[in-house]
Formats: structure tokens, sequence, C-alpha cells
């Protein structure tokens, strides 16, 4: 109890005193080690660490010092220290099964997913049923599947997907009443949706996405928060996206509605839960869309998403005094944020194609895609200043620009079809010949990033349209040959 916990607190404290006092000769680095213990138990982090960094000086080869010391230091967000201290731990006991989670948590939590990964499988070759080690290994399954993504790497990643989603099940199997666990496996099978088409099918993604739903629904039934409703909500707006028979796929939406709605009675002031409600409605309803985007802001005027999904629903509108303030408003809150930057380039060209031209948009425009490039969406930046050259006359520039944006992404069809344009402005119709066969012949659309989840980023992606267009300018292109039997071929079919 408490009252053994200060009795043994005191006397490490004499012990100490009479050390730093007295002619005291033995090594008391086990008095400090204890103490430091003790007041990490206790939440008293500060003094922890002192005692504890005096304890390892003394007897630097005790393991239970410099777990004690890696934990303190994790307390306090103090990532690279505990990293350091868990190290120096393994060198005393490899094996030591505290030090090799600490050593791996650490790791998740620096970006250093491969290492944390091979860290959590060496621990469950030590303990196989250690629940801790499989929760680890899982988030670090997941995290290695958003950084391959975003280095558009996706080759494998349903692979760890569903190796991340049994490690999560077998969490689940092992503590059926931990919440956290249901929510993890929900949240790797949601996750699958991100994933392209070139690595999983819209049936294993709808597969995939029916069972977090489950789970979701699984957590809630435990812990009836709010956020849960919303996380289902989500989850049933990516089934909804994937389904293209229209008699089945509404429902998905209004399950959405339903169970968002429900979360906004029980929180009203909680501005995701408001943006959240209004991608809903961003398919259906635009008036009330703009509404709960605008009632996000007002709950939170630095929610970044909802600032931007209002400007984009604002582009969608032709309403670009409004898409501009939002994007500026994003971009005050973020500069690094890619999406402002994008819309800002957007609006900007719309601004130079309207009745009222003013040249200096034309150079903003390319400045906003620089920024978006140099920042999270390179595809589409590169994109932008690709048209922005064409438009220009800069086909050198513009050539280059989208033949970058090409390289980004497994048969991107916006960027070869805009290559295309390029090269048939400067007159290289066998380039463009080269280029636009690839669209016309590609078997499915691009693979969709997680980034295009985006209302901001959705207005560039490619259609089925963009490949009806394809065929005409193939045809097109072939009659500028002067192959003409091949260009009424094509253009009938």
């Amino acid at each position: 109890g408490s009252g053994k916990l200060n009795e043994a607190m005191e006397l490490y404290q004499q012990v100490i005193h009479a050390a730093s006092t007295g002619p005291l000769s033995l090594s008391i680095g086990w008095a400090w080690g204890g103490l430091g213990t003790l007041l990490l138990k206790r939440g008293q982090l500060a003094e922890a660490e002192t005692h504890l960094m005096n304890a390892t000086r003394l007897e630097p080869n005790t393991l239970n010092w410099w777990e004690s010391l890696s934990e303190v230091f994790q307390l306090e967000k103090k990532l690279v220290a505990a990293e350091k201290a868990s190290k120096q731990a393994l060198i005393i006991k490899p094996d030591s099964a505290r030090s090799l989670y600490q050593v791996a948590s650490v790791g998740l939590s620096l970006f250093h997913y491969s290492e944390a990964k091979d860290g959590f499988k060496k621990l469950l070759e030590i303990q196989p049923e250690y629940l801790p080690g499989k929760k680890g290994l899982a988030e670090a399954l997941l995290f290695e599947v958003r950084a391959a993504l975003a280095d558009n790497a996706p080759e494998g990643t349903l692979e760890l997907i569903i190796q991340a989603a049994s490690l999560a099940e077998q969490c689940v199997h092992a503590n059926k009443e931990l919440v956290s666990l249901w929510k993890l496996h929900a949240d790797i099978l949601t996750f699958a949706y991100s994933l392209p088409s070139t690595v999983a099918s819209i049936e294993i993604k709808c597969k995939l996405l029916d069972q977090g739903a489950a789970s979701f629904m699984e957590a809630f039934h435990r812990q009836s928060l709010p956020s849960f409703r919303v996380d289902y909500a989500v989850n049933r707006i990516h089934r909804y996206r994937l389904t293209a028979d229209p008699s089945n796929r509404s429902k998905y939406l209004i399950e959405a509605e339903t169970e968002v709605k429900q979360a906004i009675e029980s929180d009203p002031s909680n501005s995701s839960f408001w943006n959240c409600l209004g991608i809903i409605y961003l398919d259906k309803e635009k008036k009330k869309s703009q509404h709960c985007f605008s009632k996000a802001i007002e709950c939170d005027p630095k929610n970044l998403s909802a600032w931007n999904n209002l400007g984009a629903l604002a582009l969608l509108q032709n309403d670009l005094e409004l898409a501009w303030e939002c994007f500026f408003s994003a971009q005050s809150i973020d500069h690094l944020d890619p999406s402002g930057w994008l819309g800002a380039a957007l609006v900007m060209e719309m601004l130079e194609s309207g009745p009222q031209v003013i040249p200096s948009y034309s150079k903003q425009a390319l400045d906003s895609y620089e920024q978006a490039q140099e920042l999270m969406l390179p595809r589409y930046g590169w994109l932008g200043l690709g048209f922005t050259s064409l438009v220009n006359g800069q086909f050198a520039e513009s050539s280059f620009a989208f033949g970058v944006a090409n390289s980004l992404a497994s048969l991107d069809l916006a960027s070869l079809n805009a290559l295309t344009l390029s090269f048939e402005a400067q007159g290289l119709l066998s380039n463009a010949l080269t280029c636009i066969e690839k669209v016309v012949n590609g078997s499915s659309l691009p693979s969709v990033s997680p980034q295009q989840q985006h209302p901001v980023v959705t207005l560039a992606q490619t259609t089925e349209t963009d490949l009806l267009a394809a065929t005409n300018t193939k045809a097109r292109i072939l009659c500028h040959l002067g192959r003409f039997s091949e260009s009424l071929e094509t253009a009938s079919k």
C-alpha cells in the first residue's frame, strides 16, 4: 500500500543522506535506483530521472536502472534519450523482453518503422504470446504501409495489411474487452481503402472494409464513444465510394449520415464531426455540406481540413472569392499544407481563364504549384506546373513537368494525357502517339493514393471520360500523321 511505499522511500532517502554526509564507502547505487523507480510509480518524473541517472552512473551494469530510466524518458517525450537507455539495457541483457519492447515502441514514435518491426519480431521470438508485442508489430506494419504509399511504392502493401490485421485479430481474441484492440483491428482493415488498384481489387477492399466496420461496432458496444461512430461512418463512406450499383451504394451513405448525426448530438461542438458530415453531404446536398464545413470552422477556426473542404466546395460552385479566402486561411494555419497551395493555384488558374484576365495570376499559380510539388502532393504540383507552362507556350517545360508527374504514379492517365497535348503542341507527333496509346491501352484507371481522398485533390482526378477523350485524341494524331485509315478505325470504336 501507500504506507509501505512511503516507508521504502524514506529508507532510501536516509541511506542517500548518510552517504552524502558521512564516510560511507560502499556503493549506494541501489538506493538511488530504488528511490527513482518508486518516484516513477508515483509519476514524479523529474525527480525519478535525476535519481535513476545517479543510479546508472554508480551501477552501470544494473539492467533495471536503465529500463526504468528509459520509461521515464518515454513519459517525458524524450524519445532519443529513451532509445539510448533501452539500447544500453540490451547490451547488458540482449534477450530482455522489457528492453526489446521499449526499443521497438520508441522506434515507432521516432518513425523508424523498419527497426521497430524487427524489434517486435525479435520480442515475439522470445515471448510468442506477448500481447503488447503483437499489438506493436501490427502498428509497425500499418505505419510501414503508410510510408510505402507515401513513397509511391505500393508493392506488397496488401500482404502487410493482412499480416497486421491478423496480429490485431489475435490480440482481440486474447482480450476481447480491451477496446483499443478492436479499434486497431478496425483501423487496419479500413486503411485498405487507400491501397491502389494495382495491389488490391475493389472486391478485396470491400471485404476488408466490411470486416473493419464490424470491429468498429464491437469497439462502440464496449465503450460508447461518439468518435467510434464517426470512425464507422468514415468506413461506410469508403464503402459507398467503392460500390458502383446505385441501388446498393446509397445505403452506406445513409448509415454514415445516421452515425455522424448521432455523434454530433452527443458532442455538438466537435469540429471534426461537422467536417465529416459535410463530406457526406458533398455528393448530394451541397448547401448542407457548406453549412457543415462552416459549422466545423465555427467550432474550431484552426480546423485545416474544414477550411480546405469549404474551399474545394466553393471551387466546384465557382465561388472563387470564397475559395480564395478558404485556401488563404488554410495556408495561414499551416503553410506546409499542400492542399492549401494546390487549391490556391486552382483558383488562380480559373481567374486567369475568366473574363477578367490578370497576367500576374499565371506567375502566382506557378508559385503555388511549386509549393504543392515541394510538399506532400508532388504529382499534382508537377501537373499544375505542366498545365500552366503549356498555357504560357513553354512547351519544353510542360513536357518535363508532365513526365515527372507520370513517373510518380503507375499508369497515370492524367499525366500521360497532358504529356500528349504538350508533344502535339510542339509538333512531336510520334512522341504524342506513344503517350496516348499507353492511355488508350490501359486496362484500368490509375491507382488512388491516400491524398486523393481530399476534395481539393479529387478535382484533378482522372475519370472514364478521360479515356474516351484519349481515344479521340489518338484518332486526331493519327490523322495528322497521315495514317487516315487507322484514324478512322480508332474514331469509330
